[in-house]
């Protein structure tokens, strides 16, 4: 079983310290325990994954709770990584992890719930984590012709274009921050997109084309990438098969051809 998890994740002190450390060490406790398919059916049976999820908004909106949410991402990236084709088919299949991934920061501002680059490192590895998971999973189930359409890969590029882009106040004011925090948020953009594009064409395309990601946003993420030839084609090819949104300030300007000759 899971001896003490439940007692202490949904801990009742009045000591919201002592209710963080308690949540904190279940936590840990669970990433380190899991290790095999068997681990993750006993986890499931006590319907902890549902509960991780559901308790992820709390941890994003209390403040002094980014300790618990690295931790939460952890542990679900554990789950994903170690508990075999059983937790890639329970997370994905049954609980709807890609919807999840997106739908959990859609409406929240980037930069209060992921402040740090390492927290936007870490969600964003969790997306490519994800979404490599679905394809190896279900690319040869073609069973169901719903199941045949990628439906979250529009939403879940523009989730992460939104946490490379959007810069938190932490990140404006710490004008020393090294050139290898910028990189490493960069990599793990492009390669959060290159999934999802990989993904896309494994399955057949959405036939929703609206779009959700502005093209001078997709401008803007290709001008960080110009230095690197690896990053820039990943992003070019992800960027071009999705959709775009064209706002009132963007019409009329040369955003449009900007595109274009980066292209």
């Amino acid at each position: 079983g899971l001896p003490a998890f439940l007692s202490l994740y949904c801990s009742s002190s009045d000591d919201l310290a002592r209710c963080r450390t308690e949540r904190n060490w279940a936590l840990l406790s669970l990433k380190d325990s899991v290790v095999d398919d068997f681990c993750y059916r006993i986890i499931s049976q006590h319907h902890v994954p549902e509960l991780i999820l559901t308790s992820f908004g709390s941890a994003c909106d209390l403040p002094g709770g980014k300790s618990e949410l690295s931790l939460t991402i952890d542990v679900i990236q554990s789950l994903l990584e170690l508990g075999g084709s059983r937790s890639a088919s329970h997370l994905i299949k049954r609980l709807g992890l890609l919807s999840w991934l997106h739908g959990a920061i859609s409406w929240r501002s980037i930069s209060s719930v992921l402040p740090y680059v390492s927290l936007k490192c870490k969600f964003l590895n969790l997306i490519t984590i994800a979404v490599e998971s679905y394809r190896e999973e279900f690319s040869n189930d073609t069973k169901d012709e719903n199941e045949a359409v990628f439906l979250e890969g529009i939403p879940l590029a523009n989730a992460v274009i939104r946490i490379c882009l959007e810069r938190s106040d932490t990140e404006i004011n710490n004008r020393n921050a090294s050139s290898k925090e910028a990189e490493a948020i960069l990599a793990a953009t492009c390669e959060a997109l290159w999934a999802i594009f990989m993904a896309s064409k494994k399955r057949a395309q959405s036939r929703q084309r609206a779009g959700l990601t502005s093209l001078r946003h997709m401008v803007d993420l290709l001008m960080q990438c110009v230095h690197s030839e690896e990053l820039f084609a990943k992003a070019l090819a992800s960027t071009s098969t999705l959709p775009y949104s064209v706002s009132d300030e963007d019409k009329g300007t040369s955003v449009a051809r900007v595109f274009c000759e980066l292209a």
